[in-house]
Order: C-alpha cells, then sequence, then structure tokens
C-alpha cells in the first residue's frame, strides 16, 4: 500500500487506525444499505376509476401515513382512509371476499 515511516511510525500507525475506525462508523450511516420505503407518504381523495383488484391497509408509521392502498390494473393506489367512497369500496370487497370464502 504505502511506507509508514518508522521514526513516527506507531503515532501514524495509531492515527491511521483511528481514521479506519472512524469511518467504519460514518460510512454506513450515509452509504450503507438503504431500507427502501415502499409505502405511501402521501394519498389521494379522487375516486379510482381503473379497476380494482383488491386493497390493504397501511398504519401510520413516519414518513409512511394512514392510508387504503387499493390494488388496480394500473398499479397500487393510496387513498385517503376517511373518504365515503373508500369506506364504501372496501365494505364492498370484504363482502366480496367472505362471499368468495377468503
Amino acid at each position: 500500500m504505502f511506507h509508514i515511516p518508522k521514526i513516527r511510525g506507531f503515532v501514524i500507525r495509531s492515527y491511521l487506525l483511528k481514521v479506519k475506525c472512524l469511518f467504519s462508523v460514518v460510512y454506513p450511516l450515509f452509504y450503507g444499505d438503504e431500507k427502501v420505503t415502499s409505502c405511501c407518504t402521501t394519498v389521494s381523495r379522487r375516486k379510482i376509476t381503473s379497476p380494482i383488484l383488491g386493497y390493504r391497509t397501511q398504519k401510520w408509521s413516519p414518513p409512511c401515513v394512514k392510508a387504503v392502498i387499493f390494488e388496480t390494473e394500473d398499479g397500487p393506489v393510496c387513498s385517503h382512509w376517511r373518504e365515503e367512497w373508500v369506506f364504501q369500496k372496501v365494505k364492498e370487497l370484504d363482502a366480496l371476499a367472505v362471499m368468495l370464502g377468503q
């Protein structure tokens, strides 16, 4: 790698060891494995027009917000859980699941 002078070898090696330890602690904080958050951070109040295949609920846990996530043919849609149409659609999907024995 590189040559460490013998005169100040202990001091330089000690310094390099401290730098290495600091780097091993700080590096993962900024460049380490990042957890990918796949959740709703915003919600829509608009009624969904594409066919809905199912739904799941999401609890509030920052950065995620409380939401009903509808699975549609176009992909997931994050909807506001307090909207009347969302409540009705969830009831409808639950009733359908009961009828189908799921």
